[in-house]
């Protein structure tokens, strides 16, 4: 019989058994009892209901036999005083009759034991030893039996066995690889009954979740790996501190190629899986984030479709010719996850700067971003101000325009762009993007700062076009409502023009009246008769003696087609002043 009361317990490292007298007549097993009482709350209330029971049992049974399970999970100091508890209970004379049985891990049992022991004794440096931890065993237990550990086939054959008499879903949808699924969840450290099913019972938890996230994007991605889905249920529950490292540098398994570069790159040799980690290596997958992060709300639907992978490793990486082959084959839901979810995939300054180069590249890119992802992106934008300096002008405000709805991140990039660092060639651009776009200029509310800038610049920005006018040329196509004719005083821009025009002409040193000077390229193209009164109309400014003074000292050098109707407009403003003085 106590072959058949050893076959009942769970067969762990150790087992040690607490036997007060065991009479060598056969036992009888007789039914078990349970109590619901109301909580003891000093000793002496328990140890007299618990000799009620025993006096109550033993009219029916010669033998009792009492087993105290799990004691060896109480913190130590309970622990230590329960099995004073007991050595106290198999004094007393009407406890003859009883036998006490102890299962638990003797390793833990003396680990936790010693720790009691030493703070008994006031010491805290644990320097009780391991014989007097013998000693206190010896004295509370008559008998000590030790079970030999269950080989890791055997724990298979178990974890096997369980699943055959309950199977679930998916040991029967994988029946076939049945065996390489429980190769990797019973790992050489599953070496108890109770280890076999806390893995079988976490793994089957994983996947009814990973079903319900393949069934949200209407795949089957996590369920048809269930390997690589036992490899990280393993992680999670038995290594987790390695599964937290994992979770914060999902790239410490990439392209390593030893169990030693793993944990060179984990640095923490103490809580290092090495054996595990060894085993499953090399079936680890390329991108490991599905089977981390499958327990939040939702999964990135990028996720296990090769052709949205492809697009996005072409966008992440800055291929734009060929994320743009890529994308047009995608279809519309499609081309919203890509631009809805790599925002998940920013992880440097590179990839960064890759994905908004792509973006700039075209507008019509923001057409695929949802509402309910533009945030992200304007946040993305709002922290990478710098980085966006380096693409063009008008394609930041197009996209700015769709994604970015915060004047304070306008603003931001806005005096960035217009610092004192602002590049010369980007002058030009920067007018051209002004006369066609005044309406996204405006909304980075920096004018006071761009009028400056194109009042000191203007001509440099005719040089790019070897017009040293085109600035005020392009004036004359302007309508009354543009920015560009907000607080700047062009009449003195174009005088600024002609003066800096003829001195870089090449004069020579001392005066030669029957030397000829060629003043050609002072010519303007437009009439100044007619910009003047443009400029009129669109400011409101009214040139003054002076700047009429000032035009004309270049009679001689403009040719006569500039000056044409400029006397008949300097007549109209004369009159019009003198009325205005007249009614005033």
């Amino acid at each position: 019989m106590i072959k058949e009361i050893l076959s009942s317990f769970s067969t762990g490292s150790y087992i040690i058994f607490m036997i007060g007298l065991i009479a060598k007549s056969q036992l009888t097993i007789g039914k078990t009892i349970t109590y619901n009482d109301l909580p003891l709350n000093f000793s002496d209330q328990f140890e007299n209901r618990f000799e009620n029971i025993l006096k109550d049992q033993s009219k029916n049974y010669k033998k009792i036999i009492i087993v105290f399970d799990d004691m060896d999970r109480l913190p130590h100091k309970q622990l230590y005083a329960s099995l004073n508890t007991i050595r106290t209970f198999l004094r007393m004379k009407h406890f003859d009759n009883c036998t006490f049985i102890v299962p638990c891990d003797e390793n833990i049992l003396r680990g936790e034991l010693k720790e009691a022991l030493s703070d008994s004794e006031g010491d805290k440096q644990g320097s009780s030893g391991e014989n007097q931890v013998s000693e206190f065993l010896n004295k509370t237990f008559d008998l000590m039996v030790k079970l030999p550990l269950v080989e890791q086939r055997n724990i298979r054959e178990y974890a096997h066995s369980l699943l055959l008499a309950q199977p679930n879903d998916w040991s029967t949808k994988h029946a076939n690889s049945l065996n390489n699924i429980l190769s990797i969840l019973i790992h050489s450290e599953i070496t108890t009954p109770r280890q076999v099913k806390k893995i079988l019972n976490a793994f089957t938890a994983d996947w009814e979740l990973a079903k319900r996230r393949d069934s949200e994007y209407e795949m089957e991605f996590l369920t048809e790996n269930p390997r690589d889905l036992a490899i990280f249920t393993v992680l999670k529950t038995d290594y987790p501190h390695f599964y937290e490292a994992l979770k914060e540098n999902v790239y410490l398994l990439r392209n390593v190629k030893s169990v030693d570069d793993v944990l060179e790159r984990y640095g923490n040799k103490i809580q290092f899986p090495r054996l595990f980690v060894s085993k499953i290596l090399k079936f680890i997958p390329d991108d490991i984030r599905p089977y981390l992060y499958f327990h939040n709300s939702k999964l990135n639907p990028i996720t296990g479709r090769f052709h949205l992978k492809q697009a996005r490793d072409s966008f992440i990486n800055g291929d734009e010719k060929v994320f743009r082959t890529q994308f047009t084959e995608l279809n519309e839901s499609e081309k919203y996850m890509i631009f809805d979810f790599v925002t998940e995939e920013f992880g440097n300054e590179i990839e960064v700067s890759n994905i908004l180069g792509i973006l700039f590249s075209d507008e019509s890119y923001t057409n695929y971003i949802s509402k309910s992802h533009k945030q992200e992106w304007e946040h993305v934008l709002d922290h990478n101000i710098p980085t966006i300096l380096e693409f063009r002008i008008e394609n930041v405000l197009k996209v700015f325009d769709t994604v970015v709805t915060s004047n304070i991140v306008w603003n931001k990039y806005g005096n960035e762009l217009v610092n004192e660092y602002f590049p010369v060639n980007s002058f030009k651009e920067f007018f051209e993007v002004w006369k066609r776009y005044p309406e996204l200029v405006d909304r980075l509310n920096v004018h006071e700062k761009l009028v400056r800038i194109l009042t000191e610049n203007a001509y440099d920005i005719g040089l790019e076009e070897d017009n040293e006018y085109y600035v005020e040329e392009e004036l004359l196509k302007l309508g009354k409502d543009h920015s560009l004719f907000r607080d700047i005083n062009w009449v003195n821009v174009l005088l600024n023009a002609l003066n800096t025009s003829y001195e870089d002409i090449d004069k020579p040193d001392v005066e030669d009246d029957n030397q000829d000077i060629d003043y050609s390229s002072m010519h303007l193209s437009f009439r100044l008769s007619d910009w003047l009164a443009h400029i009129e109309n669109m400011t409101g400014y009214i040139i003054t003696s002076t700047d009429i003074e000032s035009f004309l000292s270049y009679r001689n050098m403009l040719s006569d087609n500039c000056f044409v109707g400029l006397d008949s407009y300097i007549t109209d403003i004369m009159i019009k002043k003198n009325s205005a003085r007249a009614e005033s």
